[in-house]
């Protein structure tokens, strides 16, 4: 009988530190690497062969809806003589091991966190042949997949509270009984009872020229009366209804919309031991020619009994989106809720 360890592993993962090469006190470094990276450690004729494609075919399908394709992750493959202490800190690891002998007699996967550094991911895959690594790989993709997902959103999410805009976290937890850790840089652009628009604006460096990079994050409420409110055509109804009421461009009569050509994805997630609908899809500004990723989330606000959106944008045109747009998604799911009475 096959077995794998890796759900097991995953009910861990929120909980404890499987470490089995660092002792108890030993120093951990920070992770290292660039946000979306995965190292992959295998021999070169398992990469050049089946293990290899099998994992490029994981992680270069498309990131979803962004307006042009984008790697999940960005891979970046070594040997295990190279996998040395420059790597072994990296933030996501997957290494593979295909030996007969009768430790890899049965194909297991096994996810370790805090391995070689803080807050690290470790998928260690051992196996005796392709059969084999086929096998494990596929039967436990998604929850790999998932696992380094949530965790770079994560590591964004802790960014984002290491530098905060504090005092205009704590103006919109005062103020409207909402928190968010908002970036260091952003701006309240907008303020209404139902409606807020906080504005971040950057600028990157490519090709020997600065360009500018915004990011924008949209918070709006109304009354929750049923379930059918958490339906993906009410929230798309709703959401072009307030944009156009509240996000005007540059240019008269311009507002900001949902690109239908690409038609966004809706997924109903759990949140923080709630429910809650969460959109991905690209927007446009009508009446101008921009446009770029968007990422809404949509939760019950318990202490007034209002259906809260928050709805990130990211509009980089000489940049890729990937990361940008997995930062905001990071930033929107600090989001809480408190009771204003008390």
């Amino acid at each position: 009988m096959r077995c794998s360890f890796f759900a097991f592993a995953m009910l861990l993962l929120s909980l404890v530190s499987c470490e089995e090469a660092v002792s108890p006190g030993t120093y951990l470094p920070s992770f290292v690497g660039a946000s979306g990276e995965v190292v992959v450690v295998m021999e070169k004729h398992l990469w050049n062969g089946v293990p290899g494609e099998t994992i490029r075919a994981a992680f270069n399908k498309s990131y979803p809806v962004l307006p042009q394709s984008e790697p999940l992750f960005t891979i970046q493959w070594i040997t295990e003589r190279e996998f040395d202490k420059f790597w072994k800190p990296h933030r996501n690891i997957i290494h593979v091991t295909m030996e007969n002998k009768p430790e890899t007699e049965e194909p297991t996967t096994l996810m370790l966190t805090n391995k070689y550094a803080k807050e690290q991911v470790f998928i260690d895959i051992l196996c005796k042949d392709n059969a084999d690594f086929i096998s494990t790989f596929e039967e436990n993709r998604a929850f790999i997949i998932q696992a380094i997902n949530e965790a770079e959103i994560k590591r964004l999410s802790a960014l984002t509270r290491k530098y905060e805009a504090t005092a205009l976290s704590k103006k919109m937890e005062k103020d409207h009984g909402i928190f968010m850790s908002i970036p260091r840089g952003s701006k309240m652009k907008v303020e209404k009872d139902d409606f807020i628009w906080i504005d971040r604006q950057m600028t990157r460096a490519k090709g020997g020229r600065n360009h500018d990079v915004q990011q924008g994050f949209f918070i709006y409420s109304r009354p929750y009366t049923s379930d059918t409110m958490f339906s993906p055509r009410f929230l798309l109804a709703q959401r072009d209804s307030v944009l156009k009421e509240n996000v005007s461009g540059m240019v008269d009569g311009s507002y900001m919309s949902t690109e239908y050509r690409y038609y966004p994805s809706y997924e109903e997630v759990p949140f923080k031991g709630e429910f809650a609908g969460e959109l991905r899809g690209l927007w446009r500004m009508e009446g101008e020619f921009m446009g770029g990723p968007f990422y809404s989330l949509t939760v019950l606000n318990k202490y007034t009994n209002e259906l809260v959106t928050v709805d990130a944008y990211a509009y980089a045109p000489y940049f890729d989106k990937r990361e940008y747009i997995r930062e905001v998604e990071a930033i929107v799911n600090t989001i809480h809720f408190s009771d204003l009475k008390n």
